[in-house]
């Protein structure tokens, strides 16, 4: 027979007794009492309702006997003042007891004299628990009560509400959790008062089923029943810590159907966190390092795997066995949520918008890449379905793929003959950089990943580009042209639409020691092929050295010793 089975046949029956509900800590024995046993007896309309009369009791911090009778009293006041408030209270005794236990209070505290209050409230407290009469009681949490009372007592009590009262009880144990003096006592007499010991020690798989029961049908069930079997959870507590942040998660972003992915990452991340956060006594890694455990950083531990304790190294292991790297933003939200309890829901929305977005660009790309396979992985003639898949992949990749798979997009279906799709594409391209984008189509970033020589694009970034074009003062792009390390784009078009008398004007009135540096490097300008500017500002750059040569002999010999500026051959490069 089942422990299930068993609980419910001595509940369902008339014999008054104790029993002993115990298993490990964190194993869910309240939750399976509550869910499987209590909640099922409570709702069977077949049993009388005179036996339905129940009593639950934590003894956490209970100090005293008289503390745990009244919690008994109380607990059973509770249970059964909706029950008795629907029945024809002027004819009902029970009813008038009720109301009589519901004013007593109030008179004892009005009391003015000493003792009377004494005597009145002795005399209630034996009258209410007198009322404590064939009941289901279950008595909880006992190696958590408080130090005043005593495990004799407890027992004593467990045994005259079964002998004398008709009274029939469960009382839940953790395993190995009392005192050693509790636990002598407990062993010593156990015998004398229960008629039985109840072992629940279920499979990881049925705790976590347990605590996920009520998930049934909602889509992220098998996956963090698979994540929680991975890690080894059963501590119930964990496993509805993780059930709770995951649909508080989910429940953060409203409107949008999350990709089956998004909730795939939400849900282990969120399981690994809980136990992390909350499991430290089973074993479960640190929180923080878990956070901390993306590609580079756990390559750096693997590194030092040799100065870990074992402890560290059985932690490593779990995770990296787990094959989710952390630390991006999202579990950052999620980390939150399962620290604080409660989300920010506007964070953990943004957070999970945000890598859905980037998820889906991701898919995107992934689908532009595969459509090259069609071109490069075949020597069919499948022109046909290559243009289609072109036509259906690139408008997604279009607003964040670079100008040079641009470039190759478009010369293909010229090639192709739909020069008309190229011409679209580069239009939307271009159109997609307006706005705060605009410097995309800077010579920035023009040739980013190398050169640009499709006309049609050139020019459509160029028009797009000139009209938003903000260029340095020229003092300030001839300076900067002292550094080499950069193509200075924004500098060489200022001095390429500078005249060279002003070109002399600011070398006039800059001195300094970066000149030299600056005009070697104007001078040293190639002619770039898409870049006209180059050129220009190279050649405006010698011409102003050809107006300021003829001042004097000395002037003269600055430019031809320094930059190769002669009069007699103007167009002369390099240094004597």
């Amino acid at each position: 027979m089942s422990i299930e089975s068993a609980l419910k046949g001595f509940i369902n029956s008339d014999e008054p007794g104790a029993l002993v509900l115990q298993g490990k800590w964190g194993l869910g024995k309240t939750y399976f009492w509550r869910r499987r046993i209590i909640d099922p007896f409570l709702k069977d309309s077949g049993i009388s309702s005179n036996r339905k009369h129940y009593s639950y009791v934590s003894l956490f911090g209970v100090e005293s006997l008289s503390d745990l009778k009244a919690s008994i009293f109380q607990a059973a006041n509770e249970f059964d003042s909706e029950a008795l408030a629907s029945r024809w209270r002027f004819v009902n005794p029970r009813w008038i007891w009720w109301k009589i236990k519901q004013i007593l209070p109030h008179a004892l505290d009005n009391a003015a004299i000493p003792h009377v209050r004494s005597s009145l409230a002795k005399s209630y407290n034996a009258l209410t628990f007198f009322a404590i009469r064939n009941r289901l009681i279950c008595l909880d949490d006992i190696e958590r009560r408080g130090s005043g009372l005593q495990m004799l007592d407890i027992l004593g009590l467990v045994s005259q509400l079964a002998e004398q009262r008709g009274c029939r009880l469960v009382v839940i144990l953790n395993t190995g959790a009392l005192e050693e003096k509790d636990q002598t006592i407990w062993d010593k007499h156990k015998e004398k008062v229960f008629i039985g010991e109840m072992t629940y020690s279920p499979t990881i798989n049925e705790c976590i089923e347990l605590g996920l029961e009520d998930a049934d049908g909602e889509s992220w069930k098998p996956l963090a029943t698979e994540c929680l079997v991975q890690l080894g959870v059963s501590n119930i507590r964990i496993v509805q810590r993780a059930k709770r942040s995951i649909r508080k998660a989910l429940g953060s972003v409203t409107g949008v159907s999350l990709r089956s992915e998004t909730v795939e990452r939400i849900v282990r991340v969120i399981v690994m966190l809980e136990f992390a956060h909350s499991g430290r006594a089973e074993g479960a890694p640190p929180i923080d390092l878990v956070l901390r455990t993306g590609p580079f950083d756990f390559t750096l531990s693997e590194m030092k795997m040799a100065e870990r304790s074992e402890e560290e190294k059985i932690w490593l292991r779990q995770i990296s066995d787990y094959n989710v790297f952390f630390g991006d933003d999202l579990d950052l939200a999620l980390a939150a949520l399962v620290q604080r309890g409660f989300p920010d829901d506007r964070e953990l929305g943004n957070a999970i918008t945000k890598f859905e977005g980037e998820a889906e660009a991701q898919d995107v790309r992934q689908a532009w890449h595969d459509a090259w396979r069609l071109y490069h992985d075949t020597f069919e003639d499948n022109t046909e379905e290559l243009l289609n898949t072109l036509e259906r992949v690139w408008p997604p990749v279009s607003s964040f793929e670079s100008a040079n798979n641009l470039q190759s997009v478009a010369r293909l279906l010229r090639k192709l003959d739909r020069p008309e799709l190229a011409s679209q594409f580069i239009r939307d391209w271009v159109a997609q950089r307006g706005g705060p984008r605009v410097e995309e189509l800077g010579p920035d970033h023009f040739h980013m990943f190398g050169p640009i020589t499709d006309p049609e694009l050139v020019e459509a970034m160029n028009a797009a580009y000139a009209p938003n074009k903000i260029l340095p003062n020229l003092a300030d792009a001839i300076k900067s042209m002292e550094d080499n390390s950069g193509t200075h784009a924004l500098s060489i078009a200022a001095i390429s639409a500078a005249s060279p008398d002003e070109i002399v004007r600011v070398l006039d009135s800059n001195p300094g020691r970066y000149l030299t540096g600056a005009i070697e490097n104007t001078l040293g300008l190639g002619d770039h092929p898409q870049e006209a500017t180059w050129a220009k500002a190279r050649e405006n750059m010698r011409a102003a050295l050809m107006l300021m040569a003829p001042r004097s002999p000395l002037m003269a010999d600055r430019m031809s010793n320094k930059f190769g500026i002669r009069l007699d051959n103007p167009h002369r490069n390099g240094a004597e």
